[in-house]
Order: structure tokens, then sequence, then C-alpha cells
């Protein structure tokens, strides 16, 4: 039997495994049979949400309870005392444990499902207009497996918050260049891209590459630009929208 026809074969946990000693081989096996492949990852980036969600949930409804009360004091003397006592009722309601937790539930599990949706549409289209040939149903199959990294972030983070009772009061590298105002840090393009930085996107960004390399069978060359192209994108999607929310309202800058 040929290799080829062997890795089609592979289990989910050979392929895991792979993804760190192996990841091109890995592509190569999993384009050669992508059909429900995506399943498996997906399912276990959004159980590890879900255990650090767990982890993290009461300092979180704290969080939450915390950044309510003070936008309520903030705006106390310009609301009548009626309509400060309906704010606190609502506040009130919406600080309960059940909805904080929700609201996160479902805002990041469509966060996810658009993001990989992108993640999909930028290296199609990427590939098409390298001069490649490959359907979005294939690379729709392979990107969840790149999102295994986030997986493994989310739980130690949410084993840190656990441990520690604390989060880090910088994500990614921004710490290296963050200031004591944090007004100044979210309107600072360096640090909200060096937030979004870290070892866990490297790793990510390193199974593009052999998503394209193995999956794609692109050129050395060709998947490390695609790689570039697409980091360069996906940084701005999540940099850009901040930047210019801040621009628009007054006296955020």
């Amino acid at each position: 039997m040929s290799q080829s026809a062997e890795t089609t074969h592979e289990s989910t946990w050979s392929l895991l495994i792979g993804l760190i000693d192996r990841p091109v081989r890995t592509f190569t096996s999993l384009a050669a049979r992508p059909q429900r492949r995506w399943l498996a990852p997906l399912l276990l980036v959004v159980a590890a949400f879900i255990i650090s969600l767990a982890l993290t949930g009461e300092q979180q409804v704290a969080t939450a309870t915390q950044q309510m009360r003070a936008q309520l004091a903030a705006q106390a003397s310009q609301i009548p005392p009626e309509q400060m006592e309906q704010a606190q009722a609502q506040m009130a309601r919406f600080a309960q444990p059940a909805i904080v937790l929700g609201m996160a539930v479902v805002a990041s599990l469509l966060g996810l499902l658009l993001a990989l949706l992108l993640a999909s549409a930028v290296l199609y289209f990427s590939v098409l207009i390298g001069g490649s040939d490959v359907t979005f149903t294939t690379i729709w199959a392979l990107a969840p497996w790149t999102w295994l990294p986030f997986a493994l972030r989310d739980l130690v983070h949410g084993l840190y918050v656990r441990l520690t009772g604390e989060t880090t009061p910088h994500p990614g590298f921004a710490g290296f260049v963050a200031q004591p105002d944090m007004a100044a840090n979210t309107s600072n393009p360096l640090y909200l891209a060096l937030a979004q930085v870290d070892l866990f996107a490297l790793w990510h960004l390193v199974l593009v590459y052999s998503l394209l390399r193995g999956g794609v069978r692109v050129t050395r060359d060709k998947a490390l630009a695609l790689t570039l192209v697409y980091a360069a994108v996906s940084l701005a999607v999540r940099v850009l929208p901040g930047l210019l929310l801040r621009g628009l309202i007054p006296g955020a800058g």
C-alpha cells in the first residue's frame, strides 16, 4: 500500500500529533480525504473555550459587573434619580452570571465562525490569485486545524486565571510597548498590533504555511508569501476597526 493511501486513514490523534512534528505531511493527508475532517478540530476549539470559560467565568462576571457600575457612575450626574433607579435595576439583570456567560458564549461562537470564514476566504482567494488551483471546500475543511493553537491558548489562559485570580495586564507581546495609561495604549497602533501576536499566533501561522505547502501543494516561496499576506490581512482586520472607531468618538483619541 502506498504512503499516500496510508496517511488518508490516520486517526485524529495521529493527525493532532502530526501537526507538531510533521505538519506539512499531515495537511497532505487531510487534503487527500477532507470529508468531515474539519469537525474534530472545531469541536476541540469549542471544548477548549468552554473549559476556559468555566475556569474564568467567576472573574468575567465580576469584571462585567464592575464595568457596568463604572459606566453608570460616570453618567450619574446626567441621569435623573428615577431613571438612575431603572438603570440600576437593568444593570442588576444584565449582570447575572447566566446572562454574562451566555452572551460570552454566543459572541465567541459567532466570532469563531466568522473568523474561520474570513480566514478561509483570504486563503482561498490568495491561492487563486497566486495562480494555484484549489476549492473553497478544501480550504474550509483544513482551516480549523490551524486554529488548534488558539484552543491551547484558551486553556492556558483559563488555568492561569484560575490559579492566580488575575488576568495578564497586556495581551500578547503588547507589554513591550505598554504605557501606564490604558487609554494611550488602546489608541496606539503598535500596542494593538503586538496584542494580537504571541507564540500561539505564530504557531497558527506555521500551520497556515503547512496547509499551503501540504494541503494546496504550492512552492515554498509562494507558501511563505501567501502566509505573510494572510498574516497582514488578519492583523489589519483585528486592529483597524478599533482605531477607526476611536477616531469617530470625540475625545477618545
